[in-house]
Formats: structure tokens, C-alpha cells, sequence
């Protein structure tokens, strides 16, 4: 066996091993909307494998988010969104990049978006929507008052 396969067959192995964690703990997740986030996230960590960065990037979310699901007993980010389209990026775990990502800064990261506080499924629709990377996100509601409306 080559240096490569070795490489690929220990980032493989030390991945099963984060991911049967996280199967064992995701049902203590209080919420069902990080049940779900955390699920997700799974899949995505899961077909995550087109590089050996790729691979490490993933363990290390892996690794973040087993302790998460373990100790905390709530998402926290970048695990409180679903995961994005495409590749992992290395802005989504801190411990790998010095540099901040542009689309989460971490006073972005600590708070819920006011929308999320208010709204009566506490975020739950948006945060299945797709979100960018970088960029804007819209959401517009329209909604009728049962008490205004003609009866004629």
C-alpha cells in the first residue's frame, strides 16, 4: 500500500468513528430542528470525500460537531444553519484556517438573527431554505388579518 492509501484508509477510519458517535448522540439534541441540522450535516460530512483536504476538513467538523452533539446538547455554528452547497469550505471550522470567513463573522455567529427570535417555528422554514456563502439572503412574508377582511 502507498503513503496515499494509507492516509486515506486512517481519514476514513477516524471518520466512521466520529460519525457512529454522532448517531449515538443525535437523539439527545433537545431540539427537533437541530435533530435535523444535524442530520443533515451527517450527510453532507458523509459525501465529502472528493480530496484528501476535503477528507481532513471533514473530520474536523466531524470531530466538532461529535462534541457538540455529546456535551452540549444544542447545535452551535457553523452547525446551526444547514450545511452549504458544494464543497466544505475552510471557513466553516475554526480550527483550521487563521483567517475569518467573510459570510460568518463571529459576532454574526453568536446571535440569532432577529427573524429567527420572532417568529413563531423559531427559524425552523429558514433554515431550510439555501442559504450563500457570501452574499444576500431575502425572505418576504405576506400574511392576511382573519379580522380586517371584506365579507362581502
Amino acid at each position: 500500500m502507498s503513503e496515499v492509501d494509507d492516509l486515506l484508509k486512517e481519514l476514513n477510519y477516524e471518520f466512521n468513528k466520529r460519525e457512529f458517535t454522532i448517531k449515538c448522540y443525535i437523539n439527545n439534541l433537545t431540539s427537533p430542528v437541530d435533530r435535523s441540522l444535524a442530520s443533515a450535516w451527517l450527510k453532507k460530512l458523509a459525501k465529502s470525500n472528493s480530496s484528501l483536504k476535503e477528507m481532513s476538513l471533514r473530520n474536523d467538523l466531524a470531530r466538532q460537531l461529535a462534541k457538540i452533539v455529546q456535551v452540549e446538547k444544542r447545535l452551535m455554528p457553523p452547525f446551526t444553519m444547514f450545511p452549504p452547497v458544494g464543497p466544505l469550505q475552510p471557513c466553516l471550522c475554526p480550527s483550521t484556517t487563521p483567517v475569518a470567513c467573510p459570510a460568518a463573522t463571529p459576532a454574526q455567529k453568536r446571535s440569532k438573527p432577529l427573524l429567527h427570535k420572532i417568529s413563531r417555528d423559531g427559524g425552523a422554514f429558514l433554515c431550510g431554505q439555501p442559504i450563500p456563502p457570501c452574499g444576500v439572503f431575502c425572505y418576504v412574508a405576506v400574511v392576511g388579518d382573519e379580522d380586517n377582511a371584506d365579507t362581502d
